[in-house]
This record gives C-alpha cells, structure tokens and sequence, in this order.
C-alpha cells in the first residue's frame, strides 16, 4: 500500500508527463491516471499538486498548466 504522500509525487510526475506530451494522445492518458489517483483522496489533480509543492516547498510552474 502507498503512502498518500508517494500519491501526491505520482500525480505531480504525471502532470510533468503529461506537460512535456501536450497536444498528444499520451498527456490525456497521463492526466486521466494523475485524476484517478488524485480522487483516491477526495483531490482534483490541481489540489494534490498544490499540495505536493507546500509538503516539499517546491516551486511549481504547472499550476496554471493543470485545469
């Protein structure tokens, strides 16, 4: 079983995924898994992101990027 912290990380690597596959097929793939594991925890991907970056003080660009 994953901590809810190792979930936070997938979704935040997800996200990068599915950032660097804009426009293709692979970044609905990426934000469709990153949205399910999100909602595990009552979290929109945005929601768990923003959480990732104040748990671990990272500065993040994808904030706007993530709906």
């Amino acid at each position: 079983m994953r901590h809810p912290q190792d979930d936070l990380l997938i979704v935040y690597a997800l996200a990068l995924l599915a950032h660097e596959y804009e426009g293709l097929e692979k970044e609905d793939q990426a934000l469709n898994l990153a949205a399910e594991i999100a909602e595990q925890h009552g979290l929109s991907v945005s929601d768990a992101i923003l959480q990732f970056s104040q748990l671990f003080g990272i500065i993040l660009d994808l904030v706007g990027y993530i709906k």
